[in-house]
């Protein structure tokens, strides 16, 4: 059980870390073999700015029962050959890092062995280099913000052909973009009330970049648990971050192998492959959406054919508003815990989902191909 505020969802405890839960088989397709993980994205260490070790952070992820922790230190990429990059006690930790120019918006990059040189490029070189060096480019929190301490541009080379996704919702910066100094200690005090969901702009741009190929949302936590100026308390701690905004992951079992279940799950995040969750309105495992027809049905990130006349089916853990979304305009909604619709067009089609009012989840695109 969740608390947000006033809000109280009843969903069910994950007790699946390492194994991850089956999903349910949706018919023909092929997809009973994906398990579902939850992971924080978005994650800084002592390694750059971050206060935490990565010990600590591992420590603080188990306490979550999060599956896996993706570190992104700025261009920090050496501990990939100090054995980091493992399952420790239940948790994967992967890998990757944050470019983070000087005055420059910022990218995940993820398989990028050397990110030696990435500072002196300009955003879209920048993409261009990470592709060539057989790296994933994910544009993160791709508004920007200004505030005191903190200059960070917006993004706007939109029309590199190397963005592999972007980082759709973040926990921190959605908070920050409702803070005020003025109600500062409240801000701090009750940070779950001022969490609205995905900026308008950028779901508009996500879906807009859609339209042209796939391109794939992640949620992202941005953590570094940095303390005030007077040492006595962290501003988000890790713990308290990685129960909020998580992308669940879409893939076969992981437990085996390290390496290639770091790499699945990366693929994974690329391939759009997953789904967002804000885990203070409830846990959100458990989560379907697909595409059904006579000849099989396509997961999120994957594509159907219109002339197959595909249904979208939506499952959720528990009831809730589920809104369809077309080309980026809401084409259908119900209150329920299922739901489906017809696609009439071709284009990116997502879902959203919120409870009482509050944002809860949502997908990834399922493309339909005319």
């Amino acid at each position: 059980m969740a608390r947000l505020g006033s809000t109280m969802l009843d969903v069910p405890n994950r007790s699946h870390r390492r194994a991850g839960k089956a999903l349910a088989r949706p018919g023909r397709g092929g997809l009973s073999s994906l398990h579902d993980y939850a992971g924080a994205v978005h994650v800084h260490s002592t390694y750059s700015d971050g206060d935490g070790t990565i010990p600590e952070i591992l420590d603080a992820a188990r306490g979550a029962e999060l599956d896996f922790v993706l570190l992104t230190d700025h261009a920090e990429m050496s501990l990939c050959g100090r054995g980091w990059e493992a399952w420790h006690d239940g948790v994967l930790l992967a890998l990757g890092c944050e470019l983070s120019p000087d005055g420059e918006p910022h990218s995940l990059a993820l398989e990028l062995a050397d990110a030696s040189g990435m500072s002196a490029l300009a955003p879209a070189e920048r993409l261009a280099e990470v592709n060539a060096r057989g790296g994933l480019s994910f544009i993160a929190h791709p508004r920007g913000h200004r505030m005191v301490g903190m200059d960070i541009p917006p993004w706007r080379e939109w029309s590199s052909p190397f963005i592999t996704g972007l980082e759709v919702w973040s926990f921190t910066y959605d908070w920050l973009g409702t803070f005020r100094w003025r109600r500062a200690i409240s801000c701090y005090r009750r940070p779950h009330a001022r969490v609205t969901g995905p900026h308008p702009d950028v779901l508009a741009t996500w879906d807009r970049l859609a339209s042209r190929r796939p391109v794939s949302g992640i949620a992202g936590v941005d953590a570094h648990a940095r303390p005030t100026a007077f040492g006595r308390f962290k501003i988000f701690p890790y713990d308290m971050l990685f129960r909020t905004t998580l992308t669940h992951v879409l893939v076969e079992e992981l437990g085996h192998d390290a390496s290639a279940d770091a790499s699945a799950v990366k693929e994974a995040l690329a391939a759009g492959r997953c789904y967002m969750g804000y885990h203070v309105v409830g846990d959100p495992t458990g989560f379907r959406f697909i595409a059904a027809s006579d000849s099989g049905a396509a997961q999120m990130g994957e594509t159907a054919a219109l002339a197959k006349r595909p249904v979208l089916r939506v499952a959720l853990p528990a009831s809730a508003e589920i809104r369809f979304i077309a080309n980026g305009r809401v084409v259908s909604g119900r209150h329920s815990s299922r739901a489906e619709f017809a696609p009439t067009e071709s284009g990116p089609h997502r879902v959203e989902v919120r409870h009482a009012g509050r944002p809860w989840i949502f997908s990834n695109h399922i493309h339909i191909a005319s």
